[in-house]
C-alpha cells in the first residue's frame, strides 16, 4: 500500500528520476527532458504534447504529466533563485496558468487511455480534501514523531505515537488511518481493519480508507469480503486503480471482470466549458447534444427541467443516447447500445466510462442508484 502523499511522490520521483534520466528511457522522451533542463521549458512541453497525441503511449502521457507538474511546482522557486542571484531580466510565471496546464495534460491523458496515474492525480487535486483542519498541537506533535519512526522503519514506535495522537484527539482522521497503515505493514490485518473502518466512518466520502479495507481483507485471503469492499469504492470514486483491484479479486474467485471502457474522441460534454470539435461523425453527434440540452440543465450538467428531447436526467447520458441512436451500426458501440436497451446506459456512462469531468453528475447519480450500480457490475461486467 502506498501511503505517501501523491503530490510529494511525483515531485520527488520526477526531480530525481528525470534529472538522472531514470524515467526517460525512451530516446525521444529523454531528448525532451534534456531540452527542458536546458531552460527551454515551454518548447519541451509543446513538443511532448505533440509526441503524446501522435503516439498515445502511456510513457509519453505520463512524461507530459510529470513535466507540467514539475514546471508548476518549481515555477516560483526558480524565479526566486534568479532574483536572489541578481538576475535583472526575470519573466514572472503565472503559476495558476501553469497549474491549469498540468491539470489539462492530466485530463487529456485520462481521456485517451486507462491510466491509473492520471486518474489518481485528478482525484487527489479535484475531489479529495484535507479533513484534519483543526488539529491540536499536542496531537500533531505525536503524529509527526510517528511519521519519523514510520519513515525509519520503526513501525512499533510509529504505532504508539499514532495511537497517542488519536488518544489526544479521537477525531484525528489521518492519524487514525495511518495507525491502520502501521498495523498493515506489520501484517496485523485485524487491527489494521479496525482503524481503516474507523477512518472510513469518519469521512465516508473519501476513497483511501475504503481501498485499504479491501486490501486488508485481500491480504487475509478473504476475497469475497475484499470484493464487497472494493465494490463499495465504486460508490465513492471509480478511479482506474479500483477497476484493476476488482478485476484481481474476481480472478481470485474464478470469475472474470471487464470494465468495457471505450476511448473517447473528445472531452466530456459540459455546460461549463467550450464545446469540443471533432472530425468523427459519431462524436460530432455527441458534441451537438450539449447545445440542445443546455437550457434544461443546472451548473452541474444535471437536467432539472422536463423537455421533449429525452427523459435523461444527465447531460452525459443524453449525449450518449443521441449518439447511439444516430449511429446504430457502429460496432464499437455494441455494448453501450446493449446497455441502453437494458436500461443501464447511465451505469455504463458513469462507471465504465467514468472520468473526473463527470464527477458532479456521477455524485448525483450514485446517491440514489447504488443498487443499480451493483447489478450493473455483477451482471454485465462480471462472469
Amino acid at each position: 500500500m502506498n501511503r505517501i502523499l501523491l503530490s510529494l511522490f511525483i515531485i520527488v520521483a520526477f526531480s530525481f528520476g528525470w534529472q538522472s534520466n531514470g524515467i526517460a528511457q525512451d530516446a525521444k522522451l529523454n531528448k525532451l527532458v534534456k531540452l527542458y533542463f536546458k531552460g527551454k521549458e515551454q518548447k519541451a512541453v509543446d513538443k511532448l504534447w505533440k509526441l503524446a497525441r501522435k503516439n498515445d503511449e502511456i510513457a509519453y502521457w505520463n512524461g507530459l504529466i510529470d513535466m507540467t507538474q514539475y514546471r508548476y511546482q518549481h515555477a516560483w522557486d526558480d524565479m526566486i533563485s534568479l532574483l536572489l542571484s541578481g538576475e535583472s531580466n526575470v519573466v514572472l510565471n503565472d503559476k495558476q496558468a501553469l497549474y491549469s496546464d498540468f491539470i489539462n495534460a492530466t485530463r487529456e491523458a485520462d481521456r485517451v487511455m486507462i491510466n491509473t496515474k492520471s486518474s489518481l492525480i485528478l482525484r487527489n487535486h479535484l475531489v479529495d480534501y484535507e479533513p484534519d483542519t483543526n488539529v491540536l498541537d499536542s496531537a500533531k506533535k505525536e503524529f509527526d514523531l510517528a511519521e519519523i519512526d514510520f519513515a525509519n522503519g520503526d513501525y512499533n514506535k510509529a504505532i504508539n505515537h499514532y495511537y497517542n495522537a488519536i488518544k489526544i484527539q479521537p477525531n484525528y482522521y489521518k492519524a487514525t488511518m495511518y495507525l491502520g497503515d502501521g498495523y498493515y505493514v506489520m501484517e496485523v490485518m485485524d487491527s489494521a481493519l479496525v482503524y481503516f473502518k474507523r477512518a472510513s466512518s469518519m469521512y465516508p466520502d473519501l476513497l483511501e480508507p475504503r481501498k485499504y479495507i479491501s486490501d486488508a481483507y485481500s491480504n487475509l485471503t478473504e476475497y469475497e469480503e475484499a470484493r464487497k469492499a472494493a465494490l463499495g469504492c465504486f460508490y465513492i470514486y471509480p478511479d482506474a486503480d479500483m477497476f484493476y483491484k476488482y478485476q484481481f479479486l474476481c480472478g481470485m474467485q474464478d470469475k472474470s471482470f471487464e470494465r468495457k471502457w471505450l476511448k473517447r474522441e473528445i472531452a466530456a460534454n459540459s455546460l461549463n466549458v467550450s464545446p469540443s470539435v471533432t472530425n468523427s461523425p459519431e462524436w460530432s453527434t455527441y458534441a451537438s447534444a450539449r447545445a440542445e440540452m443546455l437550457p434544461f440543465c443546472d451548473s452541474n450538467d444535471i437536467v432539472i427541467q422536463k423537455n421533449a428531447l429525452s427523459n435523461a436526467t444527465y447531460l452525459e447520458v443524453y449525449s450518449w443516447e443521441k449518439m447511439l441512436l444516430a449511429h446504430p451500426d457502429v460496432a464499437n458501440f455494441a455494448f453501450a447500445r446493449e446497455m441502453m436497451n437494458e436500461g443501464y446506459l447511465d451505469c455504463f456512462v458513469f462507471i465504465s466510462q467514468f472520468q473526473s469531468d463527470l464527477y458532479p453528475q456521477y455524485r448525483h447519480f450514485v446517491a440514489s442508484n447504488q443498487h443499480r450500480i451493483k447489478i450493473y457490475i455483477e451482471k454485465y461486467l462480471t462472469e
